[in-house]
């Protein structure tokens, strides 16, 4: 496998050339779906990079974010179950503003 790897995503250190280290490979996953948490979607050729790092889906499961799930799902993956609470713009906004969460959003 030739990995599209997305080295904006490495502002702290120098990006990796390959994912062939199960360290590394976790670690991408990681900050790919940390930054699709945050609305920056992968790119097509990240996307499918991804795909072929089932292992490490399975192996070093991120419960906690959407963007982990979405692509399971997109992947056609068994599902696993979301802990914890998603990431939510509005009811932030509605937070900081004094105001109590629109229901809708919760």
């Amino acid at each position: 496998m030739n990995p599209a790897i997305d080295t904006s995503l490495y502002p702290d250190c120098e990006p990796p050339t390959d994912l062939a280290d199960e360290s590394v490979a976790a670690d991408y996953l990681v900050r790919v779906c940390g930054a699709y948490d945050f609305g920056m979607a992968p790119r097509p050729e990240v996307v499918a990079t991804l795909r072929e790092m089932r292992d490490i889906f399975d192996k070093y499961p991120l419960l906690d974010s959407m963007a982990y799930h979405a692509l399971r799902r997109r992947f056609g993956w068994p599902e696993l179950p979301h802990v914890g609470t998603p990431h939510n713009p509005a009811t932030e906004q509605d937070c900081r503003e004094g105001r109590e969460p629109d229901p809708i959003f919760i």
